[in-house]
């Protein structure tokens, strides 16, 4: 792993030298087959199993590299190494975990397996990579591996088996998550909508006109002309201006090839007619400020933090901003409040927003792991055998260490335990990450959720806070889900399965992400930059993109480059 440590040096060092942000991100992925989130379906977990040790020897090392372990590389240094020891000492086997800066994250590990230097399990950011990965004869199938494993056959969900099945095989073991609808949202000032008078914008036409007044109408009444009507990261904080028109992005908000649930076919949204209609709109909107127009400009971070100021009227990014990107602007403007949208309507009514159930990121075991089988079968035995064993992996051993219980299951209900610092001010466990779920939550939504600490006003208001937040989102969600504005995509039609695309969605994305933004600044005339797109797209084989992907549905497809 010594090449692997070096690179992994010299990517943080360029990072920590990087003044952009690293952004769009895919953080979860997600599954095809869950009980719909409008049944409230919550599942009470009766007690896993104890470890079933299988007849497999156990490896004599087992390595991890992760992109999220106790922090950024830089934190929590000292119980990184005590952990590390701890498991090494508990299991008799020689753990070590690698965790290069997220921002070089990509970088760093495809390096190290080209060079045949990144051993043991390693997590990746997207299916796309896996796929990737496989193709080039980088990983194992993990299907054989494990199929005397018993909590593996047991425990282990098969949906999140299913996520990462490839051609018959499980590729990667999805890191988990407790099953919560995972989707974007847009957020927008409640109480300057009602400055106004206005309600909730339901259509996208209705979202500029409030937008407009947020820019030019003094929504805050401080006399000063310091308001803005949204901002945005590219296409990928203003998604549903697209979706309203029935020109979709992708689950990663790329224009590329996309399956079109109303229709059940796949087309290219940079080729309809209705893309003219959006971008038309999106470059009115940049001129007249009412979008911000440095939303092609600068960074994620930068534009949530426009919102967080307390200046601009919102964004579109994960639901769960809406009531954080709340709190943060309630310390300046107290009786400031956000309102979220799941779904504008326009061109279309219905199946307009895309949710999943999130999973976890997909970890892969590469093929220059000495003794893989027994890699595989121990990492599943001590992490997913028992409910010990996926605390330990998901939130650490710090609050046992203390003698304390850091993380309890009873009934229906989630106990959060906290400590007080030398400070006396409470805080959190820092964890190592290397599971995101139980898997016996896997598809069910726990609504309630109890805060421990030595502090008892912490600890209620803590838990009231959180309470009542999960309350809204499901409130806003469900509401959404009863009139149809939103759908589960399914994790086989997220993007073309074939190598033909694997081959030139790099550059195809390019080509739609140039076009788009030529138009939204105004660089050049809506109808020429598609044109132009197209015209790339035709030269890279895009046809033949859509075609395979039609032809698996049985279809022809409706679209001619």
């Amino acid at each position: 792993m010594r090449k692997l440590i070096i690179i992994i040096i010299t990517f943080t060092l360029l990072c920590a030298f990087t003044l952009t942000s690293c952004n769009k991100t895919l953080e979860s992925t997600e599954i095809t087959l869950t009980p719909s989130p409008s049944e409230s379906v919550i599942i009470t977990p009766s007690p896993s199993p104890t470890p079933t040790i299988t007849e497999v020897a156990k490896p004599l090392e087992l390595d991890i590299t992760l992109h999220y372990y106790f922090a950024a590389p830089a934190d929590n240094l000292e119980i990184k190494v005590d952990y590390e020891d701890w498991l090494s000492k508990e299991y008799n086997i020689d753990f070590e975990f690698h965790y290069p800066n997220r921002c070089s994250f990509t970088e760093v590990i495809n390096l190290a397996v080209a060079a045949g230097d990144l051993d043991g399990l390693v997590i990746l950011f997207t299916p796309q990579i896996v796929r990737e990965w496989k193709e080039d004869d980088l990983i194992y199938p993990l299907s054989d591996f494990l199929e005397d494993n018993e909590a593996y056959n047991t425990t282990y969900p098969k949906l999140w088996k299913d996520a990462y099945t490839i051609d018959g095989e499980v590729w990667a073991l999805a890191m988990g998550n407790d099953g919560n609808p995972s989707m974007f949202a847009r957020s927008i000032r409640g109480d300057w909508l009602d400055t106004f008078g206005l309600s909730r914008p339901e259509t996208v036409w209705e979202l500029y006109e409030a937008s407009k007044m947020f820019t030019y109408n003094d929504p805050d009444g401080n006399g000063i002309d310091d308001t803005f009507g949204m901002t945005s990261k590219d296409m990928w904080l203003m998604q549903d201006i697209f979706q309203a028109f029935d020109v979709r992005m992708n689950h990663v908000a790329d224009a590329l090839p996309i399956w079109n649930p109303n229709t059940n076919i796949w087309e290219d949204s940079m080729l309809k007619p209705e893309m003219v209609e959006c971008l038309t709109l999106l470059a009115q909107m940049s001129s007249e400020n009412v979008m911000d127009p440095d939303s092609f400009v600068h960074s994620s971070t930068v534009a949530k933090n426009k919102v967080k100021s307390g200046y601009y009227g919102g964004f579109f990014y994960w639901d769960s901003w809406v009531l954080s990107t709340e709190r943060v602007v309630q310390e300046t403007f107290p009786n400031a409040y956000m309102e979220a949208i799941y779904a504008l309507k326009g061109n279309i009514t219905t199946n307009i927003n895309q949710y999943k159930i999130s999973i976890g990121a997909p970890m892969v075991m590469t093929k220059t792991t000495p003794q893989p089988k027994e890699v595989i079968n121990w990492y599943v035995n001590i992490f997913y055998g028992s409910d010990e064993g996926i605390y330990r992996g998901r939130y650490g051993i710090q609050g046992e260490q203390l003698g304390e219980e850091q993380f309890t299951l009873k009934d229906k209900t989630i106990y959060k335990n906290y400590y007080l610092d030398s400070e006396g001010v409470v805080r959190g466990y820092s964890a190592p990450g290397i599971i995101g779920g139980h898997p016996l939550y896997a598809q069910g939504i726990i609504y309630e959720i109890v805060y421990n600490s030595p502090d008892t006003e912490w600890n209620e208001s803590t838990t009231t806070r959180v309470n009542s937040s999960l309350l809204r989102k499901k409130e806003w969600f469900d509401e959404a889900l009863s009139w149809g504005g939103v759908y589960l995509l399914p994790e086989a039609l997220k993007e073309p399965l074939s190598d033909k695309f694997l081959d030139i969605y790099s550059d195809l994305s390019a080509a739609s992400f140039e076009a788009i933004k030529s138009a939204f600044e105004g660089e050049v005339p809506v109808s020429e930059t598609l044109e132009n797109y197209k015209e790339i797209a035709k030269q890279l084989g895009a046809q033949e993109v859509l075609d395979l992907a039609n032809s698996e549905l049985g279809k022809k497809s409706i679209q001619q480059y």
